[in-house]
């Protein structure tokens, strides 16, 4: 019986032993959390020593790990396997709807088949995040009134007239100048020649006699497009008009002779600064009813003179017909026989 009951306790001491955990007369360590205050949605990390060291038994392998296990609240997280020094380290991320104020984050460090101990619980504080801060709003420039506009005195015109120009020595212009085109060449010149809208290029061409001062509309191809073309009637040289291309190099000119444009042979000649004397057209002047009626009363008085001559000659002929005849009749009565 004594043996019996002293087995008894041995087997008693050997399961008190079994019971009671390795570390329990180990100090257990406080956790490190970092930061201690997050905004929903923000992350934290946790660490820790002294789960699984050297000094601890059973030994940390793969086959039985030291394990920590973090959590606070719905949020947790795992350690599979603490460092070979018994440290460790997880991170967290709090949910964005997760209520604010403060909790408690709770580990454990066990191994397989039994929790060896708890670290202390840290406090932690979720907060609402801080809104951005509001730029103060700038003020817009302030833009000074404009000074007034200062009033300029008024010369009074004069009211003398305007001293005469003295006459030039250019060549008399009977038509104005056409202006400018403003629209730029598009297309290359085509070759010279008497466009389809020229109204007196066909009198030209027949030759047919022109009246001073009668008026003309020529229009002539072959030019560059917006051209100067200036016209010249020559022999005596006298500037006609000066007239601007269009974009295909045709020039349109309205034309007037000069009223004093003496009759014969003339021409008109077309030049440009770039196409250079492009066209000469001849053409004929005729005659004033000044001088056709001269010529015609001249003719006349000289028909006049020879028909008050024609009596006398055609009477004095006459006469001597007669004397020749009266001549012969008596010098054959003197001729006759018996007379």
């Amino acid at each position: 019986m004594p043996r019996l009951l002293a087995l008894v306790v041995v087997l008693a001491a050997v399961v008190a032993g079994l019971l009671i955990p390795v570390t329990d007369a180990v100090a257990a360590p406080a956790v490190i959390v970092s930061p201690t205050t997050v905004n929903p949605g923000g992350s934290f990390t946790v660490s820790g020593t002294g789960c699984g060291g050297p000094d601890q038994a059973p030994p940390n392998t793969e086959e039985h790990p030291w394990r920590v296990w973090v959590g606070m609240g719905w949020i947790n997280g795992t350690v599979p396997r603490t460092a070979p020094d018994g440290s460790w380290s997880v991170t967290l991320r709090t949910d964005a709807t997760h209520p604010t104020g403060s909790g408690f984050v709770v580990a454990h460090c066990d191994r397989p088949g039994a929790r060896v101990f708890s670290y202390e619980q840290v406090r932690l504080f979720i907060m609402p995040a801080t809104p951005p801060p509001v730029a103060a709003p700038v003020p817009a420039p302030v833009t000074p009134p404009a000074p007034p506009p200062v009033a300029r005195p008024t010369v009074p015109r004069s009211s003398a007239p305007a001293p005469a120009s003295p006459p030039s020595a250019a060549p008399r212009t009977t038509t104005p100048t056409t202006p400018p085109s403003s629209a730029a060449p598009s297309t290359s010149p085509a070759s010279p020649g008497p466009s389809a809208a020229c109204t007196d290029c066909g009198r030209l061409a027949a030759e047919e006699p022109l009246e001073a001062g009668e008026q003309l509309s020529l229009s002539w191809t072959g030019f560059q497009p917006g051209e100067q073309v200036t016209v010249v009637m020559r022999s005596e040289p006298v500037t006609l008009g000066t007239f601007t291309t269009d974009a295909t190099g045709t020039v349109t000119a309205a034309l007037q002779l000069p009223d004093e444009a003496e009759a014969g042979a003339h021409t008109l000649t077309f030049s440009g600064p770039l196409s250079g004397d492009l066209v000469v057209l001849p053409f004929r002047v005729a005659a004033a009813d000044g001088a056709a009626a001269s010529a015609a009363g001249s003719a006349a008085e000289a028909t006049s003179d020879d028909g008050a001559l024609t009596p006398w000659l055609v009477g004095g002929g006459l006469a001597a017909l007669l004397l020749g005849a009266g001549g012969v009749a008596l010098h054959r009565r003197r001729t006759a026989p018996g007379v």
